[in-house]
């Protein structure tokens, strides 16, 4: 049986009128109730009257007025932004007991000890829940969090600082500092016997609740930003990596690892028995295979302007150089062709790239600001930034965008380098070097940055006149093409 569009509509009518007076009632919203049914009744009068509304209303003037006037005594809610939705400080820095989040966990710990009779991984776990120690709430709520991804965190957990921890060598308050500090009264109160040994078996464990635990654990002293708690724990293995120099054993067994076509588990174990991060042994082997490549004929030393100019014919090679955004988007991999031609390290000649050639550029394109780097000093001191691993790249690339991380990084580093007081807060050194005034800029390094510029326009020039004549880049078409007069230059003195 079919309904017709008239009753559906009348129909849809009554039951949202319905709706709206049964939400009224539900509310108390008695004298609504009533302004609401008279209302209706003046449409409905118009409509079979067939008389204009308007003069229906003058004769229920008294209707209209109560309902004007609680239209104007409700405001519409204030919109809140997602942020605001989402981060709720007070609820993050409340403090909460270990025990709550990990909640009927010494059933489980008792397994664990027949696993492990002769480690140290229960005697930790249960020192920390059976004390009274508290955490921000904030651990509580990122306690599962193991993921990598920026975009991820960003969206789920916007209140969660990423990037590197400050670092230990800018004082006692930073992140370092006091991990490594709740970490050692840990050792003390429990007591651990063989921290190296827990920190070993802790890294090993299935459990990785043993893991979140321990990260919440040296959580405690962490008060000005959000961490989460597997991230804590990573840096605390990390810190107590082996560091320095690589051993004759350690490169043979290296070598003779890659040959095996290594799984990324086998990579994690071999981390693991070397005491190293995966990231700092696959450095090193990519080193120490182009080293074996080349051997002696690896150049070392400063770049040559020559060798300048094939890094901007290989850039130019493989994006648009007019896209300030895709000059910075280049990437170590980027250069991975370009190094056996070189005969120089990949890492090398990204370097090379990030801290020379990419802010020359970017200077060119974007305008120079001769001030830029007392206007950042300036902002490093007024943010009262403790270490490097806390300054808002975000913001200070968005103010300097000629500049990039590396360029801004290394003024920092400078003045740590030359510091009284390298232990000091990072913004203390800053207000007390005595050397962040101008440099002059030797003539040398003036004439190569001109260079390095008009290799750039000659290489964007002739770019515009392929795409005029419908043509692609000639690879034969060197840089002694280009009318530079690099032997003059390179005969000169270079402090770049």
């Amino acid at each position: 049986m079919s309904v017709s569009e008239d009753a559906l509509t009348k129909a849809a009518e009554t039951i949202s009128d319905a709706l709206v007076i049964d939400y009224l009632r539900r509310h108390d919203y008695a004298k609504v109730i009533k302004a609401f049914k008279e209302a209706k009744d003046i449409q409905q009068e118009a409509d079979i009257k067939g008389l204009k509304l308007e003069d229906v209303i003058l004769r229920h003037r008294q209707s209209v007025k109560r309902v004007s006037s609680f239209t104007l005594k409700v405001k519409p809610p204030k919109k809140r932004t997602k942020k605001e939705i989402e981060i709720d400080h007070e609820d993050l820095n409340r403090l909460i007991p270990i025990k709550s989040i990990f909640p009927d966990r010494k059933q489980q710990l008792k397994i664990i000890k027949k696993q492990h009779n002769k480690s140290e991984l229960v005697k930790v776990s249960e020192y920390i829940l059976n004390q009274n120690i508290c955490v921000k709430t904030s651990i509580e709520k990122t306690i599962n969090l193991f993921s990598k991804n920026v975009e991820y965190v960003r969206k789920h957990y916007p209140y969660i600082k990423l990037g590197n921890f400050s670092k230990s060598k800018y004082g006692d308050n930073t992140e370092e500092s006091l991990i490594l500090k709740q970490w050692n009264e840990l050792i003390e109160n429990v007591p651990l016997l063989k921290p190296e040994k827990y920190l070993k078996d802790v890294e090993n464990t299935q459990h990785k609740w043993l893991q979140q635990m321990l990260g919440a654990y040296l959580s405690q002293k962490l008060t000005d930003h959000h961490r989460c708690a597997s991230e804590i724990f990573s840096l605390l293995i990390n810190l107590k990596k082996h560091k320095g120099d690589f051993t004759q054993e350690d490169i043979e067994t290296l070598l003779e690892f890659n040959n095996a076509n290594p799984s990324m588990q086998d990579w994690k174990a071999l981390a693991k028995q070397m005491g190293r991060r995966i990231k700092v042994l696959k450095s090193k082997l990519k080193n120490l295979e182009q080293e074996r490549k080349h051997g002696k004929d690896m150049v070392k030393g400063r770049f040559s302007l020559s060798e300048d100019c094939d890094i901007l014919k290989h850039v130019n090679q493989i994006i648009d150089i007019t896209s300030c955004e895709e000059l910075k988007a280049i990437k170590l991999g980027d250069f991975t062709s370009l190094s056996p031609n070189m005969k120089r390290k990949e890492e090398l000649i990204r370097n090379r790239w990030t801290q020379t050639i990419l802010p020359i550029l970017l200077e060119h394109l974007l305008g120079s600001n001769k001030n830029w780097k007392e206007e950042f000093l300036t902002f490093i001191v007024e943010q009262k930034v403790i270490s490097v691993g806390d300054v808002d790249w975000t913001e200070a690339l968005k103010r300097w965008p000629s500049q990039t991380k590396v360029t801004l990084s290394q003024q920092l580093k400078a003045i740590h380098v030359r510091s009284a007081m390298p232990n000091s807060p990072l913004y203390h050194q800053v207000i007390g070097d005595e050397k962040k005034r101008e440099v002059k800029t030797h003539q040398s390094t003036i004439d190569r940055h001109k260079a390095i510029i008009d290799i750039y326009e000659a290489f964007k020039t002739r770019n515009a006149m392929d795409r005029e004549d419908g043509t692609s880049n000639d690879e034969e078409n060197s840089c002694e093409n280009i009318e530079v007069e690099i032997e003059c230059i390179e005969d000169s003195s270079d402090t770049d």
